[in-house]
């Protein structure tokens, strides 16, 4: 089910209302303010005017009207915006010469993406409705082709199911590519963070390249941005992606995943910076895009979504078992059943969402910045996954040892009563003289930061606009 378009229909009095209420309306405040009068609407065809699309039409609207104000620098006197059956209003008086304010407007309607959706009319107190002729401008065209707006209305040259269906194409393809955006730069920026946390053990961060010789942190910077893209074609697939299976969702992306992985070891020359991430990355981007379009993080969970799209990632475990180990992972799997970041996936990231993500919170609910909080978070996941990273570059022994060991003192050492950085510090000469890398804890430690960034900060414009300074 698509929520985006979804809503109840306006009665033909509701409507025949809701205009004489916004005349009404309209003579009120120009008699209450003797300033000229900004009114936004929608254009959208058919009774249905009130959707959630809809909706975010007219916040972006608000927000460009705003913004044009403030670079104008011209007083606001009053405001109000309701919303009724026959759809969303909102009234600005603004100390302001009219015809400028007019040709502004004009420039919001012709210029942005779902400007032809916007209904910006400006009313001078002296002159009333000022027209686009009066102030210079064209007139606008026809939604659908190229003829003038009101001799295709005059003549009905179009049918309501083709305006409706040009007016919902335009708001989708805008919200898509925008919410995509979001995604894909938070995912980025979580991969960013996630080399940044300094200090980490064995790992490449901002001091050292820990136990890796053929990579630094210049590599993994240069590896998150060439993986952007892929990570906004996932976050597209699961904001377009409409059937009820979301096995298919996750059919849709691998093809992906597999492109992505070729430019990224095409961006390192052959170092695996982040194919784990791949991975997860896009079955996180996929499932925030979907979740988004359910009801912004209503209803199903992200952790649901995964495992419902995984359902079938089993079926990767018996070829391994028909044809034999094509991979260390493999090897380990048939050995010791070990299921790594397949098996923490097709359970919906339990560690990352029971574990690691509500320590992470909390440190961040005791004031501790990003990277100290990623680095205690770390830690956690450290002795609490089931890192084939370690087990492959020591031995499975050396695994459960560090994880023992580190688990001991985490139980005896409550957060906020050690030096976390000391303890890295020590962990790492140890792993670097044994050229341990836990680097599935630090694929899980991205994966927090992500789902960090998508939870607290939202999918705002602020968010991206935060995402646009770090990069």
């Amino acid at each position: 089910m698509n929520d985006w378009t979804g809503g109840t229909p306006a009665t033909l009095q509701e409507i025949l209302d809701g205009r004489e209420l916004r005349s009404r309306q309209q003579q009120r405040l120009l008699s209450s303010y003797p300033y000229p009068l900004l009114v936004l609407t929608l254009n959208i065809a058919g009774p249905c005017k009130v959707f959630p699309l809809a909706q975010k039409t007219f916040e972006e609207g608000l927000s460009l009207i705003n913004g044009e104000l403030s670079r104008l620098q011209v007083p606001l006197v009053y405001f109000e915006q309701t919303v009724r059956p026959s759809g969303y209003e909102a009234y600005f008086s603004i100390d302001a010469d009219a015809a400028q304010l007019k040709r502004q407007m004009i420039l919001i309607e012709d210029n942005h993406p779902l400007g032809r959706l916007f209904d910006i009319d400006v009313i001078s107190p002296a002159a009333g409705i000022l027209s686009r002729e009066m102030v210079g401008s064209i007139g606008r065209t026809c939604l659908l082709c190229e003829n003038p707006v009101f001799l295709c209305s005059r003549n009905r040259t179009h049918s309501l199911d083709e305006i409706l269906g040009k007016e919902l194409a335009i708001m989708e393809s805008f919200y898509i590519n925008y919410y995509a955006n979001l995604i894909a730069g938070l995912f980025q920026k979580a991969m960013i963070y996630e080399v940044s946390t300094t200090p980490k053990p064995g790992l490449v961060d901002r001091l050292h390249t820990g136990s890796h010789q053929d990579m630094d942190i210049d590599l993994f910077m240069d590896s998150a941005d060439v993986l952007r893209p892929y990570f906004h074609k996932c976050a597209c697939a699961g904001l377009t992606f409409r059937e009820e299976d979301l096995a298919q969702l996750f059919s849709q992306i691998r093809p992906l995943g597999l492109e992505a992985e070729k430019d990224m070891f095409a961006t390192t020359n052959g170092v695996n910076t982040h194919k784990g991430l791949v991975f997860s990355g896009g079955i996180l981007c996929a499932a925030m895009g979907y979740s988004y379009v359910q009801g912004s993080h209503g209803g199903i969970t992200i952790p649901e979504i995964c495992r419902r799209m995984l359902v079938h990632l089993n079926e990767d475990f018996n070829a391994v078992k028909e044809r034999g180990p094509q991979s260390h992972g493999e090897r380990l799997y048939l050995e010791h059943g070990f299921l790594g970041i397949r098996g923490e996936a097709m359970r919906g990231y339990p560690i990352v969402m029971n574990l690691a993500l509500p320590i992470f919170k909390m440190c961040r609910e005791k004031g501790y910045s990003l990277y100290k909080s990623g680095r205690i978070t770390l830690l956690y996941l450290i002795a609490n996954s089931e890192d084939t990273n370690i087990m492959i570059r020591a031995d499975v022994d050396t695994w459960l040892q560090i994880k023992e060991e580190l688990q001991r003192y985490l139980d005896s050492h409550p957060i906020g009563t050690y030096d976390e950085e000391q303890l890295i510090h020590t962990m790492d000469d140890s792993f670097v003289s044994r050229n341990i890398s836990p680097g599935g804890s630090a694929d899980l430690l991205a994966l927090v930061y992500a789902l960090y960034f998508w939870e607290v900060q939202d999918l705002t414009k602020e968010t991206y606009d935060n995402i646009a300074e770090i990069l």
